[in-house]
């Protein structure tokens, strides 16, 4: 059995930028708490991990029924949703190349019986987001009765505060961690616009761009980068196709702070990232955000600042109103910063208090 004090669980090493700058600014906050030896990381086998935090393990399903921790930390992100969607071609191969795991998790799920993934003491959240969920879903149930039994459970979004509340877990109303990060406002010296798009695989969407290329392409694409924060496959074929610009997050060649060296070089920024939206607030960038999922429209009613995109519009009408607001935009997003920034360090110092 493998120990350590500390094991922070989150999407990380999936080469998403989000969910990697949620892990850079959680690993970064707990070594006031612990050494480098002390964590380990539940995350992806993705290489680059390794190399980002040498002296800490990175722990994969192979590890999982062989890991014990006293403290399990969900580090920031949405960990819990249920598009009601079956297994990927891509999970069934792991669970068929991972024997021992598959095995320990259908005894659990067939017998309710049998080994936990990882032995923990107490399990803490920060800021994690929820939802959506499907009716009555089994996903949405088993979390919230997790968190009725732990010390510590804070949320992103009222929307994630709506769904504890109904289950009457008490929680505390917070923001995305990576609003604690200190950024200077990007040099904004390029001239140009940013675009950040994604793959959709989870429901039909008009934010994806197959549907928004037409309005898009009211804009002077020459002066517009479109930017990549996942491996997003069929968004890179249809910019490469035709000869769009194309700038993407590559955790094997750039650092978290290389690549926001250029994101804070953008004039205006169109995300139906989230992550692209908290980045442009820290960079104080007038940003739109493309309601591509409900966490997106959360960002625009709770960050002041922040522009929400609405379909009778196109990306043209929100590059005049940002330039004739400009100045306008910028102070009510570095007000934003402030706040945010204040509130997310006060939580991230709650939950270490607890450790």
């Amino acid at each position: 059995m493998n120990e350590y004090k500390c094991l922070i669980r989150g999407a990380y090493g999936a080469s998403n930028f989000g969910d990697d700058a949620l892990l850079d600014v959680i690993y970064t906050k707990l070594l006031s708490k612990y050494s480098e030896q002390d964590i380990a990381i539940w995350g992806s086998n993705n290489v680059y991990l390794s190399s980002w935090y040498p002296q800490s393990k990175i722990i994969i399903k192979k590890d999982l029924y062989k890991t014990q921790c006293d403290t399990l930390i969900y580090g920031g992100g949405t960990q819990f949703y249920d598009f009601g969607k079956g297994r990927s071609s891509k999970q069934l191969v792991g669970l068929l190349t991972n024997p021992a795991y598959t095995f320990n998790k259908l005894v659990n799920k067939l017998l309710g019986k049998g080994k936990k993934p990882v032995e923990f003491n107490r399990e803490l959240y920060l800021a994690v987001g929820m939802g959506p969920f499907l009716p009555d879903s089994v996903i949405k149930k088993n979390v919230l009765q997790k968190m009725k039994r732990s010390d510590f459970v804070s949320l992103r979004d009222d929307k994630s505060m709506a769904f504890a509340e109904q289950a009457n877990v008490t929680a505390l109303k917070t923001v995305d961690i990576c609003l604690s990060k200190t950024l200077q406002e990007g040099k904004k010296d390029n001239g140009r616009i940013a675009v950040v798009l994604r793959d959709w695989e989870h429901t039909e969407s008009e934010y994806t761009i197959e549907h928004l290329y037409d309005k898009l392409k009211h804009l002077d694409l020459a002066n517009v980068d479109f930017i990549t924060f996942g491996k997003d496959q069929k968004l890179k074929q249809f910019i490469k196709e035709r000869n769009l610009n194309l700038y993407e997050w590559d955790p094997y060649k750039m650092t978290i702070d290389d690549f926001l060296n250029v994101f804070g070089r953008y004039e205006l920024i169109y995300s139906s990232r989230y992550h692209g939206v908290i980045y442009s607030v820290l960079l104080g960038i007038p940003v739109i955000a493309l309601p591509i999922e409900p966490k997106l429209v959360q960002a625009s009613l709770e960050l002041p600042g922040v522009t929400l995109y609405e379909p009778e519009h196109d990306f043209l009408y929100y590059k005049d109103y940002a330039q004739a607001n400009y100045d306008k935009i910028v102070n009510s997003l570095l007000e934003t910063k402030r706040l945010k920034h204040k509130e997310s360090n006060q939580t991230i110092d709650k939950m270490l208090a607890n450790l």
